[in-house]
């Protein structure tokens, strides 16, 4: 009896698996593939250290929080964190992880994981690790991130 609940249990689990990785496998749609590309330009930019390239990514109306800002930003107020590595000497390297790319009633909402290292010129390195929202609309025919929110991603603490 009991390794009839647990297989049955063991297939439950497979099959919601299963759907979870279906879901996640569906195709982009062709806005959901152009916002992805941006996030991709969006970290190239970033680890070349080209504010101004990377500024362009951003709507003018943006309201966001940053995990690098106490307090929520517009778009006067980001860039900070590159400005900061930049003028410490640190080079960027990163691996991104999509999770999720919706588009809804003419946006885009783009869900993922960053893995980032800071490389200090002596060698030494800093690793972080973000979830990171941004969600896109277009404006003069360009897809601009209207507002967003990244946060740590913490280890879970040992029970």
């Amino acid at each position: 009896m009991k390794t009839t609940v647990r297989l049955l249990s063991l297939i439950g689990a497979c099959l919601i698996l299963a759907a979870a990785v279906a879901a996640q496998a569906k195709e982009m749609s062709a806005a959901e593939k152009e916002v992805w590309q941006l996030e991709e330009n969006y970290w190239k930019f970033a680890q070349a250290y080209d504010l101004e390239s990377y500024r362009t990514l951003w709507h003018e109306e943006f309201v966001g929080w940053p995990r690098s800002e106490a307090v929520p930003v517009g778009k006067s107020g980001i860039g900070g964190w590159l400005e900061r590595r930049k003028n410490a000497g640190q080079t960027l390297r990163y691996k991104l992880e999509r999770r999720a790319v919706r588009e809804i009633e003419g946006a885009v909402v783009a869900h993922y994981t960053v893995h980032v290292e800071w490389v200090a010129s002596e060698g030494k390195a800093e690793s972080e690790v973000s979830r990171i929202m941004h969600t896109w609309v277009k404006s003069g025919g360009r897809w601009k991130i209207i507002t967003g929110m990244s946060a740590s991603v913490e280890k879970p603490a040992k029970k």
